[in-house]
């Protein structure tokens, strides 16, 4: 019935070269039809079985999203109760008593965070332009426009405050209102001298007592002031964020960026290095703050990083001290003070090296690479290696000091003073140079010992200076060196080796919190009666099901019939304390949950098997923490102690049980025992 190709010609010549007749050739081509449409069946099948799969999984999607979405609601209130109670504090700490303004509900968002945040970039920003302008001359009109727009914002600041806050904003209790009153002064200070002063002076054109000036300019004080806004924000703020590791981060790369600049800064003359280090110089005081903030007395205190606080603190002072404190003071005396530029300065009379001092001692900034290291696990673990091996070789270097001593001694009395040669005459000027006393000897030695021969040269032209050169090479390059790489080398094996346990057991106990973790949300999803214990219907469920049973595999990384074991030996019976079956889940080991008393269950008809036990979940993961140890000496005399006791309760139940035999077939008047038990009769006899 299949239709044949156009063209008879070539169909006769696939017929022809295939060997086949014209029917054979229309039934191979039949079959291969078939076989192709029973592939494609099966790809169809295929299909159907991924389509299902992705439906199952987009069930189980849907499945999880809703037991997700509790949790998600719970998280949610619990943030929310956070923000609450962190609110609470601030309340509590500014007022005893909190009144909600006044002013229109519309306006809440002067209190707002986000208004909060444009509040301080403003201040932030004016005393950057109050810094920057003394040093720029050439763009006083533009600083000059700058200043009153920023006078201008603190006026509608200060305008919507007390639109929406009204008589609180100024009365109340003193702790609150007094920065709102320093604000208020701020601003009118900031009105007087910019504006009320330029009108008196440069618009009106009237004479102006000098007197007034001076005091006009001496409120120019007060917009130094405007910093203490910045320390208010960040007294009352949240800086738990600064703990993240995100910060963390951020850290590492401003300190590997410091350290670029500081290279391409001594490389490249420029004027605007100042400016990244400024930048640079508020990230570190932000740093130090919050840590000493949030630690507080602890941060002088912390033998863990009592160094490196101490070392930060005095190198973050060294910088404030340079760059803002004695440029302030610049600034102080020029636009309050009146004094010419060139006169202006901090007289330091006896102290006058102190500035020079603080610059070089910034120079140990380059130490803050050190916490790039502990980022990098293996460079940092190499740099304890290496600080612990410098503390073992102090004795070597006392040794060498000794040798080194006593080699100047008896370097400076032969060969300084001439003995090996013939007369004291004799001895070549250079010689007198470098050994003809103690100190110059010692420091010659010390060259010698680290192949620097030039110093010998001329001893070389005596017999004894050879030998005396070759014996201190000896003793030194061989002995002494020899010594202090050895050392050196078996306390950085010694210390790897304990760094990598140390790092090993924290990696373990990482793990152990994610496997609990892990086997505490799935043994809750099969735990539906929520007892904290697993029964042996629950743990086949969890074993069948093959989502739950990849996952548990996962977390403990077990088979199937490690598992199966651990249920068995873990299970217990139910009890009515549970704390006991927890406490004690190998009981059935113990003397007082023995098999004795199975088989006296057995006896009574009371006998419960495995199907009838549970298993507490807290003793699984439990058994988790220790099932890596290794077990010691001690807990394998324990386990032989048991057995032992178990055995002998065995036997001597097995005693008492023959006895109650012997007694019933005597009574009975036998004598002997039953033919029904068989080849064990004689054995029963013989025992």
């Amino acid at each position: 019935g299949r239709a044949r190709p156009s063209n008879p010609y070539s169909y006769g010549l696939l017929v022809e070269r295939a060997g086949q007749t014209p029917e054979q050739a229309e039934l191979a081509a039949e079959d291969k039809e078939k076989a192709v449409q029973e592939l494609r069946d099966q790809v169809a099948e295929v299909d159907r079985k991924a389509q299902m799969m992705m439906e199952e999984l987009q069930d189980l999607d849907r499945l999880y999203s809703g037991r997700k979405r509790p949790v998600l609601s719970q998280l949610d209130d619990i943030r929310a109760q956070r923000e609450e109670l962190l609110q609470e504090i601030e309340m509590r700490q500014s007022s005893d008593e909190h009144v909600d303004p006044p002013g229109p509900k519309c306006m809440t968002w002067v209190d707002g965070a986000c208004f909060g945040a444009v509040c301080n970039l403003a201040v932030a920003a004016n005393l950057t332009c109050m810094i920057l302008a003394p040093r720029h001359p050439e763009f006083r009109s533009e600083f000059h426009i700058a200043d009153h727009a920023f006078l201008a914002w603190y006026c509608f600041e200060l305008s919507v405050k007390f639109m929406y806050h009204q008589r609180t904003l100024f009365l109340g209790k003193l702790t609150v209102v007094w920065w709102n009153w320093l604000d208020l002064l701020i601003v009118l200070s900031g009105v007087l001298d910019q504006w009320v002063m330029h009108l008196l002076v440069g618009g009106s054109g009237l004479p102006v007592n000098t007197s007034v000036l001076r005091t006009f300019r001496f409120l120019r004080l007060f917009r130094i002031l405007r910093f203490l806004k910045l320390i208010r924000a960040f007294l009352h703020g949240d800086m738990e964020w600064v703990r993240s590791p995100c910060f963390e981060l951020f850290m590492s790369a401003t300190i590997a960026l410091n350290a670029v600049f500081m290279s391409m800064e001594l490389d490249h003359e420029w004027s605007g290095w100042t400016y990244f280090e400024n930048t640079f110089l508020v990230i570190y005081v932000f740093e130090l703050s919050v840590k000493m903030k949030s630690s507080g007395c602890y941060f002088w205190v912390d033998m863990e990083n009592l160094t490196w606080n101490y070392l930060d603190f005095f190198i973050v002072s060294a910088g404030v001290f340079d760059m803002w404190f004695l440029p302030g003071i610049r600034l102080f005396q020029i636009e309050v003070l009146g004094t010419n530029e060139d006169d202006a300065g901090l007289d330091m009379g006896n102290f006058s090296e102190l500035p020079a001092l603080m610059r070089i001692f910034r120079i140990f900034r380059i130490l803050r690479l050190v916490r790039l290291v502990k980022v990098i696990p293996p460079l940092y673990r190499l740099l304890l290696c290496v600080v612990k091996a410098m503390r073992a070789i102090q004795w070597v270097l006392v040794l060498t000091l000794i040798m080194l001593y006593g080699g100047a001694i008896f370097w400076t009395t032969l060969v300084g003073k001439g003995l090996i040669y013939k007369s004291p005459e004799d001895v070549p000027l250079e010689v007198k140079e470098r050994f003809g006393t103690v100190p110059e000897s010692l420091f010659s030695l010390f060259r010698i010992m680290n192949g620097d021969t030039d110093e010998v040269h001329q001893i070389f032209q005596s017999e004894i200076g050879k030998l005396l050169f070759v014996g201190f090479m000896v003793l030194s390059n061989w002995a002494i060196l020899a010594i202090l790489t050895s050392v050196v080398s078996d306390n950085m094996i010694a210390t790897s080796k304990i760094v990598m346990e140390e790092d090993q057991r924290r990696e373990r106990a990482a793990e152990y919190e994610r496997r609990v973790a892990r086997l505490q949300a799935l043994f809750r999803e099969i735990d539906r009666d929520s007892s904290g214990a697993i029964s042996y219907k629950e743990w086949s469920h969890l074993l069948k099901d093959q989502g739950l049973f990849m996952e548990i595999t996962e977390a403990t990384s077990m088979t199937r019939r490690d598992l199966e074991e651990l249920f068995a030996c873990l299970a217990v019976e139910p009890s009515s304390d549970p704390q006991r079956s927890q406490r004690n889940p190998l009981s059935y080991f113990s003397e007082e949950a023995s098999g004795i008393e199975a088989m006296e269950r057995t006896k009574t008809g009371r006998h419960q098997n495995v199907e009838e036990r549970i298993m507490y979940y807290d003793a699984f993961i439990e058994h988790l923490r220790d099932d890596s140890l290794p077990a010691d000496k001690r807990e394998v005399l324990k386990m032989m102690s048991r057995l032992q006791r178990l055995e002998d309760r065995i036997e001597r139940r097995f005693d008492d049980m023959w006895s109650a035999m012997r007694t019933h077939f005597n009574l009975s008047g036998g004598g002997r025992l039953p033919a029904s038990l068989g080849a064990a009769a004689p054995a029963l006899e013989n025992r």
